[in-house]
């Protein structure tokens, strides 16, 4: 489970680009694609690919979200631990233990993400990470109760970009899935009222692999079970009109039928 999961909790810098120059020299392999521009001391292929998958991803989220994190994307990577510890102390960040190595910073137009790669290539932390960008400013209120900021990261990361740019998830990611099944034959899954009103400082503590897991397994039978009624769900966020935690749980009650204790048996079946 080593390097899976991420909490970051950005300290905005006001003179963050100007900070940021100083870095750059460190990255030689530098690609730049439309909107999205990639540097890295790994390789030149390695920034060319992982340019070429950011810019699907962000394409395919500027549709599916209302609202973009600017205009553009800076993605910095290095297996460098000396280079990243100097850019964590310039752009501080909370981190899990055993979470991938990834901090950010907001320049005041764009986003900066800063990455070591826990695999190659390491296309699911741009499907998890970028998601939290646009989530966020399209619903500023997803952060308060994380399980659907998380559960929703965690789907997008179980699935891949197809060659027409489409999301395709297949099943859910495979480790946090086998943790679920063995805390649920174990009858030692948290109660989703209490998983759906968890605020962000106990979401991030405790048995965070839990509260990661069931948040997934959550969003991912929503998204396979109630296709329609997550399309009219993210439809309302898009438009502004749900805006608090407590709105997206009432929607889903009403919409698919079910009250807490029925969504809890059907999601949690093998």
């Amino acid at each position: 489970m080593k390097k899976l999961l991420t909490l970051v909790v950005f300290l905005m810098i006001s003179s963050a680009f100007s900070a940021t120059k100083s870095f750059v020299d460190r990255f030689p392999f530098k690609y730049h694609l439309e909107n999205v521009t990639v540097y890295s001391d790994i390789s030149e292929e390695f920034s060319r690919t992982h340019a070429e998958h950011c810019l699907k991803v962000w394409k395919y989220y500027s549709k599916l979200f209302a609202k973009t994190p600017g205009k553009s994307i800076e993605l910095f990577y290095t297996k460098n631990q000396t280079l990243y510890n100097a850019i964590l102390k310039r752009y501080p960040t909370i981190v899990l233990k055993g979470a991938r190595q990834v901090t950010a910073n907001w320049t005041g137009d764009h986003r900066q993400w800063f990455i070591m790669p826990y695999t190659e290539p390491d296309f699911g932390t741009q499907l998890h990470e970028i998601s939290h960008d646009f989530l966020y400013h399209t619903y500023p209120g997803c952060d308060a109760y994380p399980w659907f900021r998380e559960g929703s990261a965690m789907y997008f990361e179980s699935g891949r970009m197809d060659d027409a740019g489409n999301l395709v998830v297949e099943k859910p990611f495979e480790s946090l899935k086998v943790m679920f099944d063995n805390w649920r034959d174990k009858n030692r899954l948290i109660p989703l009222k209490r998983l759906l009103s968890m605020p962000q400082k106990e979401y991030y503590r405790g048995e965070f692999y839990k509260h990661y897991s069931q948040s997934m397994m959550l969003y991912y039978y929503l998204m396979k079970k109630h296709p329609a009624v997550m399309d009219r769900l993210l439809g309302a966020i898009n438009r502004g009109r749900i805006k608090r935690n407590s709105q997206i749980i009432d929607f889903i009650i009403k919409n698919t039928g079910m009250d807490l204790m029925k969504l809890e048996k059907e999601y949690a079946r093998p």
